[in-house]
């Protein structure tokens, strides 16, 4: 029931509000380092350990966390809003190692899970239609589906369903292009597409993000701050300036080269090298 209130109703209002919230995020930072950290704490246990491909690390600084040495499996992105906490008190055993070196590991151990295929779709839910997932609880508003030229293309279901650089999943028929959506018009409740993903449309170099969370103190101290922001997972992550704002936990991003797809709702984990500092949500505007 608290991972229904915690994780998939706030999904479901960020949707509602045209955004596209990571339900990944929310449930490391509301359930694995929320509720099941402070049971295992209030159990006398000394912390708790995951699976995740993370490492992390502790001095007189605070506690610090760091990519996973595997880059096609680091999951520090997902881990940006945990609890400093928890962070201080949390083990990653494989993150050091590379995907195929923990399946061997477990073939050496005999473990059922050795061949386990890679775990996808919603954290606790698993993979499904997410379209009609999220048909169950928001109803549709169809609408038009235009080109940024203001050209007919076709019709959608509700905005709500759509993110920022999608590709799949539209009902275009329009010559043999491949459109993706560039932009959601709430004022006409309108989806606009571009035929092309270098569009200019589809790229901002700078941008507004709330909600941060920051894992390093001293990072959070620094009105200006040189970091590596990763806007979805497994993007590259960009050089960029962060700029501290009059509003409590607001940053404007400027970005050395422009950043594909940034879409609100999405979230944005702040590095420096290896090292993730925090993260927080991208703001329209």
């Amino acid at each position: 029931a608290r991972y229904r209130e915690r994780v998939l109703d706030a999904m479901f209002a960020g949707y509602q509000a045209g955004q596209t919230p990571n339900p990944d995020i929310l449930c490391n930072e509301a359930i694995k380092f929320g509720l099941f950290f402070e049971e295992a704490r209030r159990l006398g246990f000394d912390g708790v350990a995951t699976g995740h491909y993370a490492r992390s690390s502790l001095d007189a600084a605070g506690a610090h966390l760091w990519k996973g040495i595997d880059p096609l499996k680091d999951q520090s992105y997902f881990l940006q809003r945990m609890p400093r906490e928890a962070l201080a008190r949390a083990l990653f055993p494989v993150g050091h190692l590379h995907k195929p070196q923990v399946r061997a590991e477990a073939r050496r151990f005999g473990l059922p899970t050795a061949e386990k295929p890679d775990s996808q779709g919603i954290c606790f839910v698993g993979k499904l239609d997410f379209h009609a997932f999220l048909r169950q609880r928001l109803p549709p508003r169809p609408g038009p589906i235009l080109s940024a030229e203001g050209e007919v293309l076709g019709t959608h279901d509700g905005l709500d369903a759509y993110t920022i650089g999608q590709r799949h999943g539209l009902h275009v028929n329009h010559g043999q292009k491949a459109w993706y959506v560039a932009a959601k018009d709430r004022s006409r409740n309108a989806l606009v597409m571009v035929p092309d993903p270098a569009h200019p449309l589809l790229s901002k170099a700078e941008f507004l993000i709330g909600d941060v969370h920051w894992l390093s103190s001293a990072a959070a101290s620094q009105p200006v701050l040189a970091v590596e922001a990763m806007v979805r997972y497994r993007q590259t992550p960009v050089a960029a300036r962060l700029e501290r704002l009059s509003v409590a936990g607001r940053y404007r991003v400027h970005c050395q080269t422009p950043v594909w797809a940034p879409a609100p709702g999405q979230s944005a984990a702040l590095y420096q090298g290896e090292e993730c500092l925090g993260g927080g949500v991208l703001m329209e505007g």
